[in-house]
């Protein structure tokens, strides 16, 4: 192992008089910060802390504070003046490496002229081949805060603020003079980390993004866009099988299980279970140095007793690392899929975790103890992003500066710190890295663009990710009818010795539009259930056009296999039918087990308005006379999908159903009953809406007379749920009245603010994201107690609370704004998304504000339930 002297040790063993800097944070906090909490007291480091100092090193001094383990070495490929301020990079077919450079960003500690146009993205290549490079072009430069490139079809995917394009030199001189708008988004100069960002390639020949719910491709002569389900909040990456993964700041590995185009198909169903899971349990952090300097650092729950970073706080960049010049923890099998590094700039380090197989995915299990993967003495070391290169390495990209949190969240205590150590400046330094085994022989450069059909064909089968990846990609860039490659193609498709290169070629066959209906079916077959789950998505197309080949052998295939990723694909590919002997296959496949939620989300996602029919084929089978795990809540799920989709007929059929259920099968009835309730929908003043008939139910009579004693008033609470025209007893729905012209001034001032500070977590709709923010739409905390509300944007909220069934135990940060912005908020979340709850006049935030005069601290939830009492 690498060592070097320690830079920290217990809180006791590290104070003495005279500390160096420490007299400096002894000095009052600044004027308000953006990121300080509304009453949240910020105490100062001890005075005789010694902080060890962080001057700005050469690239030679910074290599020597890394920590790594034994029979690694770190090495470097570029520094400045060759690269500045970078923040992703992405190597293309010729081996050269294009940068991501936000020279722009902080240029002090307040965010001075941030948005002056002064990035670049460059593309670096090593002309002699010894590995470090030693060549710089300008791609593009004028840039404001430019995010995120990725080099294909002969120029590259660029993601800037509000804009996607994508630009080509077209003159041979380097630089883009070509530049087509692909797609408009909001953000990216306001709050760079919370906008749209990164590109991975992924196995269905898409680009994925992460912090928005789109990705693009180019179909047909022009790049298409599509939806996907979004997540992650800076930086994505893959694994071998295609699977998405991505982080936000305090969540090291999030992912989807499968592509999340599937929770978009049915809305009436919503997310399906599997997609932006939590996939990293364990956040420690070890760092190789004290790091009092970040955010918040002041609470016990972010710092050890001895000052190091306690958990995960600024991640970012997470990296699949699919190469083979590193060393392997634990022996790769069948299903090995790889490590992930996930860069910690705050705490100086990046993190490895070890994929190990889990159900239909994977869980990250921290690969040391008491360590990190890489580590540095060094505060300005800020690793940001990760990839392979084609010499199989990791690279990681440093930012190397001192300044790292963004303004709209610099704490007064960081703020103090930043200014203390000097760490404004230097400015335009930067580094990448690359790690290997300490035995590792560099390849010969890459040079893709010169190579012939077949040899690109036969690298879909190489060890390495990186080059399977990018033969696939220029295969389908440049692809021309050729009947050689072709063959070869589908020869490797059907007969290849590699699993993971029959898998490309098929996916590489889906690319060029040349697949074949004999060689899906065949493929369909394989043995080896990663090439049949990529065959099976492949085959959608045809599944969807109801011929009886395809659905067969799907079912079969699901029928054989004892592979749950397999299975769960099938379930999923079937549901592209939308045959009724489709949907018999899904029955007979959730009739044989609908045990996890990832199963019936799968049969549900398939079935958009044809639940009711799936709930009656479901009880038409003998063997759903028997209660078996996960039967029920189906059923309870289908009824829930007709009720949200709020036709008459079908609601009030559902009922019939229900109610029509003898008692040996009462849980039948239940769970339609749990159903139909669960799909009411919220009012404009967060209340539970009936749901509305066109006349009385035929069964209304027989639900109140139902009885079990399982299922107590249950039958009363539905009959009470539907309403008809003149109903006996039903209450008139409430009149949402309108706004005065001075409601409407403070609704549209809280519109811009929520815009610029609140959709960053809680989008555009009011949903949240899971992981990050839970939804305000409908919310009884935005649409309930006026002055509970104000007391949360006031002063923050933390504790455990339930939205929705989901458990939440995060910290709702308080709005740092007047009582006028504060009052526009409240009055923009209680009026939007058809909610209809009273504004809030600023002379209410007021009062609230002098009734809790002198609190530091955010509500607890107890405390905020307690004063609703």
């Amino acid at each position: 192992m690498r060592t070097i002297p320690p830079a920290c040790s217990p809180r006791s063993a590290r104070r003495r008089s005279g500390a160096v800097c420490g007299f400096l944070l002894l000095t009052p906090l600044a004027a308000g910060q953006a990121g300080d909490r509304q009453g949240e007291d910020q105490p100062d480091l001890p005075a005789d802390l010694e902080i060890p100092p962080a001057p700005a090193l050469s690239w030679e001094q910074e290599l020597a504070t890394f920590v790594v383990p034994d029979g690694l070495r770190v090495e470097l490929v570029a520094a400045e003046p060759l690269v500045n301020d970078p923040v992703a990079a992405e190597f293309d077919e010729e081996g050269q490496l294009w940068v991501v450079e936000m020279t722009g960003f902080m240029p002090d500690v307040d965010g001075t002229d941030e948005a002056a146009p002064v990035g670049f993205i460059a593309v670096l290549r090593d002309a002699d081949g010894d590995g470090r490079m030693d060549g710089r072009t300008v791609f593009m430069d004028g840039l404001v805060l430019p995010r995120s490139v990725y080099p294909c079809r002969g120029g590259a995917l660029v993601i800037l603020p509000n804009e996607v394009l994508f630009c080509r030199d077209t003159d041979g001189d380097g630089y883009a003079d070509e530049r087509e708008l692909i797609d408009t988004y909001r953000g990216g100069i306001d709050s760079p980390e919370h906008a749209l960002n990164g590109f991975v390639r992924t196995l269905d020949n898409w680009y994925r993004c992460a912090n928005g719910p789109v990705k693009y491709r180019f179909l047909d002569g022009r790049w298409t866009v599509a939806a996907t389900s979004g997540g992650g909040q800076w930086g994505i990456t893959k694994d071998d099988l295609g699977r998405v993964y991505y982080d936000t700041n305090a969540d090291p590995f999030r992912g989807d299980l499968f592509p999340s185009v599937y929770s978009l198909r049915n809305p009436n169903h919503g997310k399906i279970a599997g997609t932006n899971v939590r996939i990293a349990p364990d956040m420690t952090t070890w760092p190789a140095r004290i790091t009092p300097g970040v955010n918040r650092g002041y609470r016990t729950e972010t710092l050890r007793d001895d000052f190091t970073l306690r958990t995960v706080t600024a991640v970012c960049g997470p990296h699949v690392y699919r190469g083979d010049a590193l060393d392997r923890i634990g022996e790769p099998g069948p299903a090995d899929v790889g490590d992930v590094f996930v860069p910690e700039p705050s705490g100086n380090l990046v993190k490895r975790y070890r994929l190990v197989p889990k159900g239909l995915g994977v869980e990250a299990v921290q690969a040391y103890q008491g360590r990190e993967f890489l580590a540095s003495t060094d505060e300005r070391f800020r690793p940001v992003n990760a990839c392979t290169g084609p010499d199989g390495a990791l690279y990681v990209v440093d930012m190397y500066r001192g300044v790292l949190q963004h303004r709209v969240f610099v704490t007064s205590f960081l703020r103090e710190q930043i200014i203390a150590r000097g760490l404004e400046e230097p400015l335009g330094l930067g580094r990448i890295w690359r790690v290997v085994r300490e035995d590792h022989v560099r390849p010969a450069p890459v040079r893709m663009g010169e190579w012939t059909w077949t040899q690109l064909v036969e690298t879909l089968s190489h060890e390495s990710g990186w080059m399977r990846d990018t033969a696939q990609r220029v295969i389908v860039d440049e692809w021309e009818q050729d009947e050689y490659a072709l063959a070869a193609l589908e020869r490797l498709a059907l007969e290849g010795e590699s699993p993971l290169g029959r898998m490309h070629a098929l996916w590489t066959l889906e690319g060029v539009d040349e697949l074949d209906r004999s060689l899906l079916l065949a493929a369909m077959g394989d043995p080896d259930p990663r090439v049949a789950h990529a065959a099976v998505r492949v085959a959608e197309p045809y599944l969807s056009t109801g011929h009886p080949e395809p659905l067969e052998m799907a079912l079969s295939v699901a029928r054989s296999t004892d592979d749950p990723r397999l299975r769960h694909q099938c379930l999923l590919s079937l549901g592209a039918v939308r045959t009724e002997e489709g949907d018999a296959a899904i029955a007979e496949l959730v009739s044989a087990d609908c045990a996890s939620g990832e199963q019936r989300s799968a049969a549900l996602s398939g079935l958009r308005q044809r639940e009711l029919g799936f709930l009656e084929l479901l009880l038409a089978r003998a063997e759903w006379a028997r209660e078996e795990p996960g039967r029920a809540q189906l059923l309870r799920l289908l009824a829930r999908c007709v009720a949200r989709e709020g036709i008459s007929a079908r609601i009030g059929r559902i009922a019939e159903l229900a109610a029509d259920q003898p008692d040996a099968v009462a849980w039948r009835a239940g769970a339609m009953m749990r159903g139909l309730l669960d799909g009411r929908r919220k009012g404009p003043r967060g209340e539970l809406r009936p749901l509305r008939l066109t006349q009385e139910p035929e069964a209304h009579a027989r639900l109140l007379a139902w009885r079990s004693e399982a299922h107590g008033d249950l039958p009363q609470r539905l009959a009470d749920g539907l309403v008809w025209p003149g109903k006996p007893g039903a209450p008139e729905e409430q009149v949402i009245r309108p706004l005065t012209d001075q409601e409407r001034r403070w609704y549209a001032s809280g519109q811009a603010t929520y815009v610029g500070v609140c959709t960053a977590c809680h989008q555009d709709s009011g949903l949240g994201e899971p992981g990050k923010a839970p939804a305000l739409r409908g919310s009884p905390w935005v649409l309930g107690d006026r002055e509970r509300l104000v007391r949360i944007l006031v002063h923050g909220m933390r504790g455990e609370l339930v939205i929705d069934g989901e458990l939440w135990d995060m910290e709702m940060p308080a709005l740092a704004a007047t009582p006028e912005e504060i009052a526009g908020v409240a009055t923009y979340v209680r009026r939007e998304w058809g909610h209809g709850a009273d504004p809030v006049p600023p002379e209410l935030v007021r009062a609230v504000m002098a009734a809790s005069d002198g609190r530091r601290d955010a509500w607890t939830v107890e405390e905020l339930e307690r004063l609703a009492e």
